[in-house]
């Protein structure tokens, strides 16, 4: 009987050819640690390999080591996937501090018949959870508003906010903060004038809201008093769940919106610094009687040349009355 061809060879030892390539037994292909099949050499799980003197620097990579490569690549995948998650993770986890807050806005609102809205807000706010190195603290930010709206695209919007924050344990600040700003439109909209309202064309809501406020702070220490500017940018997203519009009776609106609060300077203040995700659920019951409940995703610094630092876990209930 003729001995084996070279295709035979090639085709049981894998990577052997020619007249000299040598005959392998059963015993030479049982599974040794590093070869796949007793033959390619592979890597490990989760581990990487390297071939020596396969071929010189100035040769190009043959068929079979092109091979060998891609089955290293695939090896390789899902331990580069699981290092970047695991990194991630050790960084959200490791740099950043992580606190529960929880908040509330209960709100007036008249709305007259020229379309401008008169709005008082109170917002209660308190730290729930926190790391036990960090101090304890309590809000409440009182902010009457006017709005006003320009076109069907365009809103005015002006605000005053008077508040109180305990910020450590041996400081207290009052805060005076003057604010004005534009909120934009995508789609246009129409006046409700039964109800005095400006109210949506289009299911799909998107808007950006853009302020700047004049922050001053005075401190409960002999520290003298401070005052900044700082900007806010709020890209907002809304959809009725149960109804063709936002402005019936009865809709259930999904909400989502991302907020960047810039400080021009850097005053005492935590926190001044921050990036802001909403998400959540709105209810109408009807135009006198709106409820929402909100989970808020913030990372904050201190000041603007810090990393971010904290990462707050926030749930906000609200409730407004309207006239």
């Amino acid at each position: 009987m003729v001995g084996p061809t070279v295709r035979q060879k090639r085709s049981s030892a894998g990577c052997y050819c020619g007249k000299d390539a040598p005959k392998f037994t059963d015993e030479d292909l049982k599974i040794r640690p590093g070869y796949a099949g007793g033959v390619l050499p592979v890597a490990p799980p989760n581990h990487l390999s390297m071939l020596h003197d396969y071929i010189e620097p100035s040769e190009r990579p043959n068929r079979r080591s092109a091979i060998t490569a891609r089955m290293l690549a695939v090896a390789r995948r899902p331990l580069v996937i699981m290092v970047g998650f695991g990194t991630l993770l050790t960084a959200a986890n490791g740099s950043a501090q992580t606190n529960g807050q929880v908040w509330a806005n209960i709100t007036f609102d008249w709305v007259k018949r020229s379309g401008v809205t008169y709005e008082v807000d109170f917002e209660p706010k308190a730290l729930v959870f926190a790391p036990p190195e960090e101090p304890g603290w309590s809000n409440l930010d009182i902010t009457p508003s006017i709005e006003y709206p320009v076109s069907t695209t365009i809103d005015l919007i002006g605000e005053v906010t008077l508040g109180r924050t305990k910020q450590t344990d041996d400081l207290d600040t009052t805060e005076l903060t003057v604010r004005g700003g534009v909120r934009f439109h995508l789609f246009s909209r129409q006046r409700r004038l039964l109800l005095n309202e400006t109210l949506p064309k289009r299911r799909l809501v998107i808007r950006d809201l853009v302020r700047v406020e004049s922050r001053n702070f005075f401190y409960s220490n002999d520290d003298p008093s401070e005052s900044t500017i700082r900007f806010r940018n709020r890209v907002e997203l809304l959809w009725p769940l149960n109804r063709p519009n936002l402005g019936d009776d009865g809709a259930v609106v999904a909400l989502t919106d991302w907020e960047w609060f810039i400080p021009v300077s850097d005053p005492t203040e935590r926190f001044a610094n921050r990036q802001r995700i909403r998400a959540g659920l709105t209810y109408r019951h009807s135009f006198n009687w709106r409820f929402a409940a909100l989970y808020i995703w913030n990372r904050s610094r201190d000041t603007t040349t810090e990393p971010f630092t904290t990462a707050e876990h926030i749930v906000d209930v609200q409730v407004k009355r309207v006239w």
